[in-house]
């Protein structure tokens, strides 16, 4: 087993909050809200920076893959989690993905964990920027960014059902939400085990507003439920 670590705007684990610490930190805190706004913005909005994600992610799996191992699994932090799922929906597209659908190196990956998800918001947006787009007339939300990557109809492989997602959040965190928008049942027949749905856990530890986003790893149900 391995597990591959999708990081992204790891930035909220310990913060100072007295005197001129507190000040410094605001002024940092600002810069890297900024800084997260203007990587997710480049995601969405450039096809190429999208490509060099999804190809950097294919490549650390690819080497895993080449290990005398049985399972691969994917832990995806915030804007991490967008990346790790375009990825996978890219892959099961089979639209000149690295790795070919169904092929011995996706048989690998077993599970999707996502934590301080923005998901939800991502796919609220697509669905809102294709509405627009057909309107009369129509509206550009957000020029360069590609609906279909995250609209409804991009869902994980519906045939993988050795395959299971698990997403962590916590009211608290301001990125992260329950995915919602993701538990439409793909195959009426599932009966729950529709691997495109994802199993939801609150995380009881984060419950501060200033640490939630980074307080999974603490979690002793996190680790529990992810480890089932």
């Amino acid at each position: 087993m391995a597990i591959l670590f999708i990081l992204t705007l790891e930035i909220f684990s310990v913060f100072p909050v007295i005197g001129n610490v507190f000040k410094n930190w605001a002024e940092n805190f600002q810069g890297d809200i900024w800084e997260g706004i203007k990587d997710n913005f480049a995601f969405l909005t450039d096809p190429s920076d999208a490509a060099t994600a999804r190809e950097i992610v294919e490549r650390g799996i690819i080497d895993l893959a080449t290990q005398d191992l049985e399972s691969i699994h994917l832990f995806a932090h915030s804007l991490g989690t967008v990346i790790a799922y375009d990825t996978l929906v890219h892959l099961g597209r089979d639209a000149g993905a690295l790795i070919r659908k169904n092929d011995a190196v996706h048989a690998k990956i077993k599970s999707l964990v996502t934590y301080g998800s923005p998901l939800n918001k991502v796919r609220m947006l697509a669905n809102k920027a294709t509405e627009a787009a057909q309107s009369d007339p129509p509206v550009e939300i957000m020029p360069g960014f590609d609906c279909t990557r995250f609209d409804d109809n991009a869902i994980l492989p519906q045939d993988r059902r050795d395959f299971r997602w698990l997403n962590h959040f916590s009211p608290h965190d301001f990125v992260s939400d329950t995915l919602s928008q993701y538990h439409k049942a793909q195959d009426p027949d599932s009966r729950g085990e529709d691997p495109t749905i994802p199993h939801e856990y609150w995380t009881p530890s984060a419950n501060d507003l200033l640490t939630a986003h980074g307080a999974y790893w603490d979690d002793k149900e996190f680790w529990r439920a992810n480890l089932q």
